[in-house]
């Protein structure tokens, strides 16, 4: 790792950010790992696969949703991440459209639609000849026609715009295909573009892309949507709007109507549990998520993520040293685990058990700890190395060589 990666991993850790997609910052998630390695090898079966991510704030949601994303694109997967907040909602179909086609990634970086669709027209150019690209053209126009027609004619004039350099016309016809409501009707009518997306046509549009995408080469598209509990925070109206635009998607996903479309969904505890504002509020996506009665589509309900071994917290905590020391240089002090164990024992100290301690609260307190050993090098941290002792609810027990139990 180079010190500007480790100096930035560092920063993201302390404001308790999500680092960018350096593979060093991963935390080892073993339940996780899995699940996400299943989804993939059923997407690329051609089988819709639904994941429910849950953890409580700080325990790393977001973090395992970028390591899943970065894998999706390195497995030819697009990926569309919504974070819910004011003003990004799931009120209509067509809402959750536009959400979708302006949160594209590709190749584990943000993608537009033009991105996508120029990458693919670039190859083309660099065809072994001409016709060989036309054929090409001709074939995916021809095949989004048996799906969708009027996407089909959108996409059709993008590619023709597109080629011919006409920017204004291909920005036009872009935002059109995208779910974007503000294309003035004039330019629609010359572009002989009928209506607009609508709650209506949102799916069957949505239908089409993933098509499309399928059709240039991509395995597939997953959506994941993160920050769950904003719905939470709706008016009772809007949050069953929401939690019903939820329910046609994932009905529609495992009908087939999307090919091999993923669905995650990361939320705390109480959007799965919570029966007056969370999911089980609303009795249809409840059934169809597995948390109310019979007919869930999945196995497994959720993937929980909490802190789920010792050990795990142990190679967290060599990896922080480590990144450290690559970003500010060696310093002396006790090993990792020792410095562990003395995290743990303040936590102790405000009465939290080992599972309910969150990754984030663990990894801004040990940095805290190694920016002051780093500005005091000659205060002592540590007098005598501590073990530790978890019993089955969590409690936490400290003794030093001594044999004196810190309870």
């Amino acid at each position: 790792m180079k010190q500007s990666d480790a100096l930035l991993l560092i920063n993201a850790y302390r404001m308790g950010s999500v680092p960018t997609a350096i593979p060093e910052a991963s935390v080892i998630r073993p339940d996780f790992f899995r699940a996400q390695e299943q989804m993939i090898c059923a997407l690329e079966s051609g089988i819709p696969q639904l994941l429910m991510i849950e953890g409580q704030y700080g325990a790393g949601k977001t973090h395992a949703l970028r390591d899943l994303q970065t894998s999706l694109s390195h497995s030819g997967f697009v990926v569309s991440t919504i974070t819910l907040e004011p003003g990004v909602n799931l009120l209509r179909p067509d809402v959750l459209y536009y959400h979708i086609m302006h949160h594209l990634r590709i190749q584990g970086k943000p993608a537009s639609f033009d991105d996508i669709f120029g990458l693919w027209l670039d190859n083309l150019r660099n065809a072994p000849t001409k016709q060989v690209a036309a054929n090409e053209i001709k074939w995916v126009t021809d095949e989004m026609a048996r799906h969708h027609e009027v996407f089909a004619y959108g996409f059709t004039q993008y590619i023709r715009a597109s080629l011919l350099s006409d920017a204004q016309q291909a920005d036009c016809i872009s935002s059109w295909l995208k779910g974007d409501q503000s294309i003035a009707p004039s330019m629609q009518k010359k572009l002989g573009l009928k209506g607009s997306v609508d709650r209506l046509k949102a799916f069957d549009f949505l239908k089409a892309f993933t098509k499309l995408l399928q059709l240039i080469g991509y395995n597939g598209l997953v959506i994941a949507i993160d920050e769950m509990d904003m719905l939470t925070k709706l008016r009772s109206d809007q949050r069953e709007k929401a939690y019903g635009t939820l329910r046609q998607i994932i009905d529609e996903q495992f009908q087939g109507a999307f090919g091999a479309l993923g669905i995650v969904l990361s939320a705390t505890p109480d959007v799965y549990k919570d029966a007056e504002y969370g999911i089980p509020s609303y009795s249809p996506l409840a059934q169809r998520l597995g948390l109310e009665g019979q007919g869930s589509f999945m196995k497994e309900p959720f993937i929980s993520l909490k802190n789920t071994s010792l050990e795990t917290l142990y190679q967290l905590s060599a990896h922080l040293v480590k990144t450290y020391f690559i970003a500010y240089g060696s310093l002396v002090m006790p090993s990792s685990k020792d410095l562990a164990h003395l995290i743990l024992m303040d936590f102790k100290k405000l009465n939290l058990r080992f599972h309910e301690i969150t990754w984030r609260q663990y990894i801004q307190n040990y940095l805290s700890l190694l920016d002051m050993a780093r500005k005091n090098p000659h205060q002592k941290i540590l007098s005598l190395p501590l073990q530790l002792q978890i019993k089955d609810d969590g409690t936490m027990f400290f003794k030093n060589h001594l044999n004196v139990i810190k309870e």
